[in-house]
């Protein structure tokens, strides 16, 4: 794996993700929806069910999950190991801002080998990170499609 590191040159940025923010937010849905356990199961299921997203997020990521941009790509460490991919290989951009707060919501990256990869708010310099992929592959961009009614 260090060979695919060494290709992408020297290290610009560091961004780790704080997956605190999910480990709470699904801790807080767990404990709410045991605590409704007299309203039903229904609730308490459903409690359970809306718990998985966050906690999904910080199994798959871990709490060092952080991509690193070097020269000529990016590297994204996470628990299960770490995956590197060059500017070439990415496919698809989709980046989604919060106009209100002038935060990131998520960047969805897609690679040619079909991996995709989210960039979410709790990424430290989200939106710089989502900005150098932006700089790096602005063709990766889907082009926005026109109303099909003339729009």
């Amino acid at each position: 794996m260090d060979d695919a590191v060494d290709r992408l040159g020297e290290l610009l940025s560091t961004h780790p993700v704080d997956n605190r923010y999910h480990l709470a937010t699904g801790a807080v849905v767990v404990f709410g929806s045991l605590l409704t356990v007299e309203l039903g199961i229904t609730v308490v299921v459903l409690g359970f069910s809306l718990a998985s997203i966050p906690l999904a997020r910080v199994l798959s990521g871990g709490l060092r999950e952080r991509f690193d941009v070097h020269e000529n790509g990016l590297v994204h460490h996470r628990s299960a190991g770490r995956r590197s991919w060059t500017w070439r290989e990415v496919a698809v951009l989709s980046v989604r801002w919060d106009p209100r707060r002038r935060t990131l919501r998520r960047c969805v990256v897609r690679f040619d080998d079909g991996t995709r990869v989210v960039i979410h708010r709790g990424a430290v310099d989200g939106p710089l990170l989502a900005g150098t992929l932006l700089a790096q592959r602005p063709d990766a961009v889907p082009a926005k499609r026109k109303d099909s009614r003339g729009g």
